[in-house]
């Protein structure tokens, strides 16, 4: 960051000109051509990260909607799902190996797991329910082609890292995935969202949709 201020302003030691930019950064013939891809890529970053807030701010105020108490096995039921999910995602990235993952999953690493997520699932299970019954009411449908070709994938990806891959689960997880991804884009486009100036929050829900009761 400090690197692109210095570029940005012409602060640095060295001047920031055309010979200067030819020299170290050869794919650019001029300065202003790497001083505007600089703009851009921390503008696209800006956005990527105001985007992610305003999605986060959506779903804690409609899991406000849900009011009732979440039952224990459904919470128990998300934390499982995204600890398993969390477990495979780095086998996948390559941080840990199978045979280590699997001594996580034991039933006290899922309920530390459950613990210390507790506040954060409860929400998501609240906007889980929420969005089933937006989706019900406004009769939102979701596009299932190429599903068959993304199980495929998935079923090889966890035969290479020699992980378990049940095809049934996964199918309806991507199909949950896909219904949820349908929900908030109709609440992004049926949701009144102020982004406020820098110094408060970066995106505020103002109106609520109405749901079906849950």
């Amino acid at each position: 960051l400090l690197l692109l201020l210095l570029l940005l302003t012409n602060c640095c030691c060295l001047q920031f000109n055309d010979e200067f930019v030819s020299r170290h950064y050869p794919q650019f013939e001029l300065a202003a051509d790497l001083r505007q891809n600089l703009i851009s890529t921390t503008s696209l970053a800006r956005m990527k990260d105001l985007a992610a807030q305003i999605q986060d701010a959506i779903v804690t105020q409609v899991s406000a909607c849900v009011g009732s108490a979440i039952p224990a096995p459904l919470i128990e039921a998300q934390g499982e799902k995204e600890y398993q999910a969390k477990l495979l995602d780095l086998v996948q990235r390559g941080v840990a190996r199978p045979e280590d993952v699997e001594k996580q999953l034991t039933p006290e690493a899922l309920q530390a797991f459950i613990a210390s997520e507790r506040l954060g699932l409860e929400e998501r299970c609240r906007y889980i329910l929420a969005s089933e019954a937006i989706a019900e009411e406004q009769g939102i449908q979701v596009d299932i082609e190429g599903l068959d070709t993304e199980v495929e994938r998935a079923k090889q990806q966890c035969k290479k890292d020699n992980v378990g891959f049940d095809e049934d689960v996964y199918r309806q997880e991507i199909i949950e995935k896909l219904k949820y991804a349908a929900v908030m884009q109709w609440l992004r486009q049926n949701l009144k969202v102020d982004v406020l100036p820098w110094g408060g929050e970066a995106g505020q829900v103002q109106q609520q949709p109405e749901m079906a009761a849950v």
